[in-house]
């Protein structure tokens, strides 16, 4: 089986499409790597944008076609710095649609985990010249991988093509955001004694995030930790967030300074000691948000607070998907609640068939700041009752986790069992 990547080598890419192969042989030099899975012989070559044969399966992955150059269409790389999301989307899928060979097996990676069709309204999904183009591109590939696109969303789309695959998409987020030291952080969590019961932390600011700050704020209890860093806000100093017209960056990072009870993470050029800027504490050039969330945030609460990339969503007609945010909690082996039920449906459709136990209370409080304060209150006044079931959740659920990690390929299993060779 010999599959073409048209995309440059890395061995981020190797390990999001060959791992838990076997008999692996990479050649960076050659640009290739040479593995089986289930007894198959397989050859990947990396690099190359004009090959056509066609026995061959023709790989692309949208976060790398549009951000380095891409041979066959090279004007993809342009869009999304020229037109902005979501915008640039359909521009993408016109130009694939126009551009590709469509003679040979290709393979679409847009398994990015952000969900990319959030953006489209519900009575537009029909009309949606966004979503006809998708469909076309998905009936036309052999394999097309995206967030979660179900029938039972509303989206019309015809899913033959479409396929979840698991493993690679944390292989996918551990190229992006180095996931791989939650799992690290697993063996340092489980001989903490944290000092509260809860914690809740937030990096991006959307409105319903400093709702709820404000709400638990009020509360004033001694066993939460509220938290609220300001990465974001630093790197778009003096800017807008486009999704919220509302969110003057300064502006609310000011407000955000008078609230009472809430512990601002200041991780740059705002802190009050030059030895406290974790933009110079070297290691990577892009991991000081993930040294704030993992000393000064993960080690803080017995229970975390998850609020998932687009958990403010008001209705349940949307594919949705997790993010690192969930994988995170899930690889460190660390309890949560969160602020909407969609997550633990994900989980139990494609990670580990065991229900939450207290889902019913996560789909009520779903959206709703106020109750959710109320649940979170619940919880804590009978937290003796209510941590262990959680606990022992994610325990079985972190198990299976690893389990698969450690053994599956969920894109090489499909190939080498629904393909037809």
């Amino acid at each position: 089986m010999k599959f073409y990547v048209y995309h440059p080598f890395s061995i981020g890419l190797v390990y999001q499409l060959t791992h838990n192969t076997q008999n692996r042989i990479i050649d960076e030099k050659a640009e290739r790597v040479t593995c089986s899975y289930n007894d198959i012989e397989m050859e990947f070559n990396f690099n190359n944008f004009t090959e056509t044969e066609h026995g061959a399966y023709h790989i692309i992955f949208r976060e790398e076609m549009v951000k380095s150059p891409f041979g066959m269409i090279p004007e993809a790389r342009e869009f999304q710095a020229d037109l902005g999301f979501p915008e640039c989307v359909k521009h993408e899928y016109k130009s694939l649609l126009d551009g590709l060979k469509w003679d040979l097996n290709w393979i679409l990676m847009w398994n990015h985990g952000e969900n990319h069709f959030i953006h489209v309204r519900r009575d537009n999904m029909e009309r949606s010249k966004e979503i006809q183009m998708l469909d076309k591109l998905a009936e036309k590939s052999i394999f097309f991988t995206d967030n979660h696109i179900h029938s039972k969303h509303g989206v019309p789309v015809n899913e033959k093509n479409f396929n979840h695959i698991f493993t690679n998409d944390i292989f996918m987020w551990n190229n992006l955001v180095q996931i791989r030291w939650a799992n690290e952080f697993y063996q340092i969590f489980k001989y903490l004694n944290p000092p509260y019961k809860l914690c809740m932390s937030f990096r991006s600011p959307k409105p319903h995030r400093v709702k709820i700050v404000e709400e638990m704020t009020n509360q004033n209890r001694d066993d939460v930790f509220v938290s609220f860093s300001t990465a974001i806000f630093e790197a778009y100093r003096g800017g807008y967030d486009h999704s919220w017209s509302e969110i003057n960056f300064d502006d609310l990072l000011e407000k955000i300074r008078t609230i009472p009870n809430l512990n601002v993470n200041d991780v740059g050029f705002d802190v009050k000691r030059d030895f406290e800027n974790l933009y110079i504490v070297g290691n990577t050039e892009k991991n000081y948000m993930e040294f704030d969330y993992y000393f000064r945030i993960l080690s803080k609460g017995m229970v975390q607070l998850l609020d998932e990339t687009h958990a403010y969503i008001d209705r349940d007609d949307v594919p949705m998907n997790l993010s690192e945010k969930a994988y995170i909690f899930l690889l460190a082996n660390i309890p949560f609640i969160s602020t909407h039920h969609y997550p633990f449906d994900i989980i139990k459709e494609y990670v580990c068939d065991e229900p939450y136990p207290y889902y019913e209370e996560m789909k009520q409080v779903s959206n709703k700041p106020e109750e959710l304060v109320k649940f979170i209150n619940h919880f804590l006044d009978n937290f003796d009752e209510m941590y262990p079931k959680i606990k022992e959740w994610t325990n079985k659920v972190h198990l299976e986790f690893m389990r698969r990690m450690d053994s599956e390929n969920s894109f090489l299993e499909h190939m080498t069992t629904k393909i037809n060779h």
